[in-house]
C-alpha cells in the first residue's frame, strides 16, 4: 500500500479536512431533506383536515337552508293564508272578513317562527306575507319595512346581514302574493362553530355573488389579497395555496348546496428549514462545492503522483488500484445502507403521524405496536395496549360467528376489512373502518397482523341525523293524508250510530207502549199504534248492518293507526329477522293519500318469503321515498299535453336464490338520460321547491348498501316508466 504522506504532499489533514467537509454537507442536507419532507406530510394532512371541514359546514348549512325552505313553501301553501286571496276575491271588506283572515294568518306565521328554532332562539328573525304588489299585509314579529325586492329562493338581502326565502302564494293557478323568511347570518355561525379568533385558523361566509365576507371569525374580517379574484374564476369552490415571509397559507372553499353562499376556510403554519425548493438548491450547490473542492485536491494528487511515479514500483500500483476499488465497494455498501436506514425512517414517521388508528399483533394476536392515533381514538395508551390482546376493544356487539367468519379470511393469508363498533378505554362507543392485513416472513408463514382502523363515527351520527331528519320531514308530509284517510271512516262510524240512536228511541217508545199491556192493563190500539210506527221488520234487518258498519270502520281506523304507528316506531339499531311483506303493506298503508288519486297500487307479494334480516324503520322509509317518488312521476305525466290512462304502481317481492328482490315499479314520466346517473346524489332533486329537499335516494342507498349490505338500481325509460330494484341477502352479513 501508498502512504498518503508519499505521494507528494498529499496528507492525512488534507484527507480528513475533506472527508469532514463532506460528512457535514451529507448531514445538513439530510436534515434539510427531512425538513421538506416533514414540511410537505403537513401541509397535506392540513390541506386534507380542511378540504373536509369545508365539505362539512357546506353540507350542514346546506341541510338547513333547505330545512327551511321546505317551510317556507309549505307555508306559502298553507290554506290560512290562501283563504285571504279567497275573501278577497269574494269581495269581503277589509274591516271585517279580510281583518279576521289576516289575524289566523298572522297566527299561523308566529306558529311557524317560534316552532323553527335553533339553541333556543327563532331561526327565523322576521317572517312576511306579502301580496302581489310587494305590500306587508302580516309580519312576524313586526312589519320591519315596506315592500321587498327578493327573488324566489334564497338570496342575499340588501343589509348583507341576513338570508332571505321567498316561496310563492298560488291562488287559481297564479301568483298572488308571497312568503319571505329572514334567516341571521350571525346565527348559522352556530352552525359552523365558535369563533377561532385567530389570524392563522379561522372559519369565513362569504357571498357567491361578489366574494365578499359576511361571517367574519375574530380577528379575520377580509379574505387576503388576490384570494376573491382566484374564487370567481374558480366558481366559489377551490382549494389555494400561499407563502409570505413566515407562514404558509391555506384556503379552502365550498359553496353551499342551494345557497348564494360560501364557506371558507383559512388554515396557516409556519415555514420551516426545508419547507420550500430553494432549500434543496442550496444543498445541491454545497453539495457542488464539495465536489468541485474534491476534485481540485484529486487533480493536484494526481500531478504529484506522476511526479514521483518513478518511485512506485508496479505491485504497488496495483495493492493501490485494488485498494481503491474495495473502498468503492465499501462505500456502495455504506450507501446502500443508508438509503435503507433512510426508508425506514421515514416509514417510522409516516406511521407514527397517520391520522388512522394503526397497531400490529404477532401470529397469537398479541399487541406489539401502536401509534398515536390509537391513544387518541381509543384512549388505551403504548404502554397499557402493548402486551394485551386487542379483545380489549371488544364491545359486544358482534356476535361469535362474525369473529369467526374474519379470522377465517386471516388464517388462510387474506386481508379482511370491514366495519366494527369497538369500545373506547372510557366505555363508549366508536364506529370505525377497519382493515386488517397479514405478514409473512420469507417462508411465506404468516408472523404478524397489520391493523388500519379510521374513526367514522361522526360520519355516521350525521347520517343518522340526516335520516331521521327526513323521516320527520315524511311524517309531517302524510300527517294530513293521514287525517284524511281516518276522516272518512269515522264519518260512516257516526252515520251508524246516529241511525242506532234513533232506532233504539223507537224501539224505546214501543217499549214504552207495550209494558202497560204486559202489567194487565194499558191500550193494545195505542201499541200496535206504536209498533206501526217504529217499523220493527226494518229495524230488525237495518240495526245488525249500522253495527256491523260501524265495526268496520272501527277495524279500519285501527288499522290506518297501527299502521302509522308501525311506520314511525325507530326501531332497534340493530338488525334482526322481521316480516318483509308486513312493512311493505304497512308503508302502503300510510302513504295511501299520496298516490290514490292519481294511480291504483297493486301489491304482489310473495307469501312464502321467509324473516329477512331488516332495520324495520329504515326499510320503510326508503320504502316510502320509493312509493312517493313513483306518484309524483305519474302526477308529473299527467300535466303532459295528451291522454294518459290512470296511473300503476306495482310493489312486488320475490325470492331468488339466497336473496330477496323487491320492486316498485311505475308507468310515470320516466327518468331522463341526462340525470340518471345523478339521481342518488345528496341534494340533487328535479323537481319543484317544496316536492323535495333531494335526500330520498341518497339515504336509500345509504341505507340499502351500507346499512342492510344489499343493492339498489333502477331501470328507466323517459316516458314509459322506472323501476326500482333492491336486492337483500337472506343472511346476516358478517
Amino acid at each position: 500500500m501508498i502512504s498518503t504522506r508519499n505521494l507528494g504532499g498529499w496528507s492525512r489533514r488534507d484527507g480528513l479536512l475533506l472527508l469532514v467537509a463532506l460528512a457535514l454537507t451529507v448531514l445538513l442536507g439530510y436534515l434539510i431533506l427531512a425538513n421538506h419532507l416533514a414540511a410537505l406530510r403537513q401541509r397535506q394532512a392540513i390541506e386534507g383536515q380542511a378540504q373536509g371541514a369545508a365539505d362539512l359546514h357546506a353540507l350542514v348549512l346546506g341541510h338547513f337552508l333547505g330545512e327551511h325552505r321546505a317551510t317556507v313553501a309549505d307555508l306559502a301553501a298553507a290554506p290560512e293564508l290562501v283563504a285571504y286571496f279567497e275573501n278577497r276575491a269574494l269581495g269581503m271588506s277589509p274591516e271585517y272578513g279580510l281583518r279576521q283572515s289576516l289575524l289566523v294568518a298572522a297566527e299561523r306565521l308566529d306558529a311557524v317562527r317560534q316552532r323553527k328554532r335553533l339553541d333556543d332562539q327563532p331561526a327565523i328573525t322576521r317572517l312576511r306575507f306579502l301580496d302581489q304588489g310587494g305590500a306587508v299585509l302580516v309580519a312576524s314579529p313586526d312589519p320591519g319595512g315596506g315592500a321587498t325586492a327578493a327573488a324566489l329562493g334564497i338570496s342575499l338581502a340588501d343589509d348583507r346581514q341576513s338570508l332571505v326565502i321567498c316561496a310563492p302564494v298560488q291562488f287559481r293557478g297564479a301568483e298572488a302574493g308571497r312568503v319571505e323568511a329572514r334567516v341571521a347570518l350571525h346565527l348559522l355561525r352556530r352552525l359552523l362553530g365558535p369563533e377561532e379568533g385567530n389570524e392563522r385558523a379561522a372559519t369565513l361566509l362569504i357571498s357567491a355573488d361578489d366574494m365578499g365576507v359576511l361571517l367574519p371569525d375574530g380577528p379575520v374580517r377580509d379574505l387576503p389579497a388576490g384570494v376573491p379574484d382566484a374564487l370567481r374564476g374558480s366558481g366559489g369552490r377551490a382549494l389555494l395555496t400561499f407563502d409570505d415571509d413566515e407562514h404558509h397559507h391555506l384556503v379552502v372553499a365550498v359553496p353551499v348546496p342551494g345557497a348564494p353562499l360560501a364557506v371558507v376556510l383559512l388554515r396557516g403554519s409556519d415555514r420551516v428549514l426545508g419547507s420550500e425548493p430553494w432549500h434543496v438548491l442550496v444543498l445541491l450547490a454545497g453539495l457542488a462545492a464539495v465536489l468541485l473542492g474534491g476534485a481540485v485536491a484529486l487533480v493536484r494528487h494526481m500531478v504529484r503522483s506522476r511526479q514521483l511515479g518513478a518511485r512506485v514500483t508496479e505491485l504497488e500500483v496495483r495493492g493501490e488500484l485494488e485498494s481503491a476499488r474495495n473502498r468503492e465497494t465499501l462505500g456502495r455498501e455504506i450507501s446502500a445502507r443508508k438509503q435503507a436506514e433512510e426508508q425506514r425512517t421515514q416509514l417510522g414517521y409516516a406511521v407514527e403521524q397517520a391520522a388512522e388508528a394503526i397497531l400490529i399483533t404477532d401470529a397469537g394476536g398479541t399487541i406489539e405496536y401502536v401509534n398515536p392515533a390509537f391513544t387518541a381514538i381509543t384512549g388505551w395508551s403504548r404502554e397499557e395496549a402493548v402486551g394485551r390482546n386487542p379483545r380489549i376493544l371488544n364491545s359486544g356487539l358482534h356476535d361469535q360467528g362474525f369473529f369467526e367468519a374474519m379470522w377465517r379470511e386471516l388464517l388462510a393469508g387474506r386481508p379482511w376489512s370491514g366495519r366494527l363498533v369497538n369500545r373506547r378505554r372510557d366505555g363508549t362507543l366508536i364506529h370505525e373502518d377497519t382493515s386488517i392485513s397479514p405478514v409473512r416472513d420469507g417462508e411465506g408463514r404468516v408472523v404478524r397482523f397489520v391493523t388500519v382502523m379510521r374513526d367514522v363515527t361522526a360520519l355516521i351520527r350525521m347520517e343518522e341525523q340526516l335520516r331521521q331528519a327526513q323521516k320527520l320531514e315524511s311524517i309531517g308530509q302524510l300527517a294530513a293524508g293521514m287525517a284524511h284517510e281516518i276522516n272518512t271512516p269515522i264519518q260512516f262510524i257516526g252515520d251508524n250510530l246516529r241511525f242506532l240512536a234513533s232506532g233504539v228511541a223507537d224501539l224505546d217508545r214501543v217499549l214504552a207502549a207495550l209494558r202497560p199491556l204486559a202489567d194487565g192493563g194499558g191500550d193494545s190500539a195505542a201499541a200496535r199504534r206504536a209498533v206501526e210506527e217504529a217499523d220493527l221488520p226494518y229495524l230488525g234487518e237495518e240495526l245488525p248492518k249500522a253495527i256491523a258498519q260501524g265495526l268496520e270502520g272501527v277495524e279500519r281506523v285501527a288499522v290506518i293507526v297501527r299502521a302509522m304507528k308501525e311506520f314511525s316506531h325507530p326501531g332497534s339499531q340493530t338488525m334482526s329477522p322481521a316480516d318483509l311483506n308486513h312493512a311493505i303493506e304497512s308503508t302502503v298503508t300510510v302513504s295511501r293519500n299520496e298516490w290514490k288519486y292519481v294511480a291504483e297500487l297493486e301489491l304482489r307479494l310473495d307469501p312464502g318469503l321467509p324473516p329477512v334480516p331488516l332495520l324495520v324503520g329504515d326499510f320503510n322509509q326508503v320504502m316510502l321515498n320509493l312509493i312517493v317518488n313513483a306518484a309524483h312521476a305519474i302526477a308529473d305525466r299527467g300535466r303532459l299535453p295528451g291522454e294518459h290512462p290512470r296511473g300503476r304502481i306495482v310493489v312486488s317481492s320475490t325470492r331468488v336464490d339466497g336473496t330477496v328482490v323487491v320492486r316498485v315499479a311505475d308507468n310515470g314520466c320516466g327518468i331522463p338520460p341526462a340525470v340518471q346517473r345523478r339521481i342518488f346524489e345528496p341534494f340533487f332533486t328535479t323537481k319543484e321547491v317544496g316536492r323535495g329537499t333531494g335526500q330520498g335516494l341518497a339515504l336509500a342507498r345509504a341505507v340499502i348498501t351500507g346499512k342492510l349490505h344489499g343493492t339498489i338500481a333502477f331501470e328507466s325509460e323517459e316516458g314509459a316508466g322506472t323501476t326500482f330494484i333492491i336486492t337483500l341477502p337472506l343472511s346476516a352479513a358478517p
